[in-house]
């Protein structure tokens, strides 16, 4: 039997099914043996009950995470090897005729279907099952409407991203992978949530200076611990919570600005400030925000280097059967 592409494709897609769903057996049967025991380290601030409620909590989450790769697993198999693709790909080119607004709209509807069949799995982990447990503090009403308007606008947001990647395809030649790697750039400053972050190093009117002196000089001490020049410490507008870390921190060994969020300094003494703040100074001595970017970038760059070799090739696609309409990205 000879190896084809659709054969080499079925077999990523069974190995991705297996390792993920191994990854996620292998955390349930770990957290089965061990809930009846708290870790020695945790004992003096753990209860029992607290250990096991925790573990409950983290086994029903991690059966919807194999429920979710089972499902989404599932729709990969339906739209490939289901021909469903090739029916929605005949749908949009009945109704428009244009190619270009065939490669505009195909990936993008199938993007909104792997959106809706993620959202009753995000409900249940992200607000029902945090729900029960008591570990949710949001209202269902404005979690659903948040999390619904987010997803929609992050949806809408790809359009016009896609529209332009396309259109350069078409009039750039063989730089449209180069400028299309450059928005990838940029993109992934909102992605990695670094973009709010660098507002306040921009913009740093934007955060309140700490006044609390006991807690400037406790922040000052640990500077001093780490051999690290704390310049000074901010707190970030409320409405930003859900956009920033608990802590950041910005600059050089010699010059380093803290960034606290709101919610955190409202509701935490010190002492627990000052323990996320040297986990912030740990993360900034380490480039930790940086090397996720240019980590992802490099990706990105190998990436877009294939898709533009694959661009003009169809062997792929004739060997599982997917019908296309050129000439595009696809053909």
């Amino acid at each position: 039997m000879s190896i084809t592409f659709d054969l080499i494709f079925l077999a990523a897609l069974a190995f991705y099914f297996v390792v993920q769903s191994l990854v996620c057996l292998i955390e349930i049967v770990h957290l089965k043996r061990t809930i009846n025991t708290v870790p020695t380290e945790l004992a003096h601030k753990v209860t029992l009950a607290q250990h096991q409620k925790a573990a409950h909590y983290d086994i029903a989450r991690t059966a919807l995470n194999w429920l979710e790769v089972t499902v989404t697993s599932a729709l990969i198999l339906a739209l490939t090897e289901g021909n469903i693709i090739n029916e929605i790909s005949d749908w949009l080119m009945m109704q428009g005729g244009d190619a270009f607004a065939f490669h505009w709209m195909l990936p993008a509807l199938i993007g909104l279907m792997f959106v809706v069949v993620d959202l009753p799995f995000c409900w249940d982990k992200e607000f029902r099952l945090r729900e029960a447990y008591g570990y949710c503090r949001v209202q269902q009403k404005k979690w659903f409407h948040v999390y619904f308007l987010e997803t929609i606008i992050g949806w809408l947001a790809v359009l016009p991203i896609l529209w332009i990647v396309l259109y350069l395809w078409r009039h750039t030649d063989d730089a449209w992978w180069l400028i299309g790697w450059g928005m990838y750039c940029v993109y992934l400053i909102f992605h990695l949530g670094l973009a709010k972050r660098l507002l306040y190093v921009i913009h740093q009117g934007r955060s309140t200076p700490i006044q609390d002196e006991a807690m400037i000089n406790a922040l000052a001490h640990l500077g001093e611990d780490a051999k690290i020049n704390v310049t000074g410490a901010a707190i970030c507008r409320a409405d930003d919570n859900e956009d920033l870390p608990p802590a950041f921190a910005y600059g050089h060994n010699n010059n380093v600005r803290l960034f606290f969020r709101a919610d955190c300094v409202a509701y935490m003494n010190t002492t627990d400030l000052v323990a996320i703040a040297a986990h912030a100074l740990a993360r900034n001595r380490s480039h930790m925000y940086l090397q996720s970017w240019v980590v992802c970038a490099a990706v990105g760059f190998v990436v877009f280097a294939f898709l533009n070799w694959l661009a003009p090739q169809s062997w792929f696609l004739d060997e599982i059967g997917f019908r296309v309409y050129g000439p595009g990205p696809y053909y």
